[in-house]
């Protein structure tokens, strides 16, 4: 089982350099064979949750995701990969209320940009606009918090004047 995994991860990155159709359907037959048994390898399952990704598979992204969350419930990287699939998935408040459990861990200013993304899904613009504040604030060279500012200010009602947040970049 473990070299089936291995197998399947070798035939990810070949799909990755060639985008052989068959690699990538060589990649999935060989993750879900291995996973199958090794249902705990989170690196199998966000390989295979990648994989997915790449080829359009939102709903198999996310399925993909959720079992390498399962594994390992304290990884942020995790929950962080599994809220943007949640999100794509067109489910934000599962998505936000795993982001509000990770808001405790490390690097807040890309969950705070994340959790801006998800409030203005769920249409809470002051809430999204407050989120993307506070990655700003948390890291103000992260160009992704700037982002989630400009997109959530048109719709609050603290606007500001474009200039204002260009100036700080």
């Amino acid at each position: 089982p473990d070299a089936q995994i291995l197998l399947g991860r070798a035939y990810v990155e070949a799909w990755r350099s060639d985008h052989q159709p068959r690699d990538a359907e060589r990649a999935e037959t060989w993750l879900v064979k291995g996973l199958t048994i090794l249902q705990n390898r989170t690196d199998g399952w966000l390989e295979l949750a990648a994989l997915r990704r790449l080829r359009g598979d939102v709903k198999g992204e996310a399925e993909a995701a959720e079992h390498a969350l399962a594994g390992a419930r304290e990884d942020r990287r995790l929950s962080v990969a599994v809220a943007a699939a949640r999100m794509a998935n067109n489910d934000p408040e599962s998505a936000l209320a795993l982001l509000d459990g990770a808001a405790v861990l490390s690097d807040r200013a890309e969950i705070e940009t994340l959790r801006a993304r998800a409030l203005q899904m769920l249409r809470r613009p002051d809430d999204a606009f407050a989120a993307a504040r506070r990655a700003t604030t948390l890291q103000p060279s992260y160009g992704e918090g700037w982002l989630a500012l400009g997109r959530s200010e048109e719709h609050t009602s603290e606007l500001q004047s474009p200039c204002n947040l260009v100036c700080r970049l």
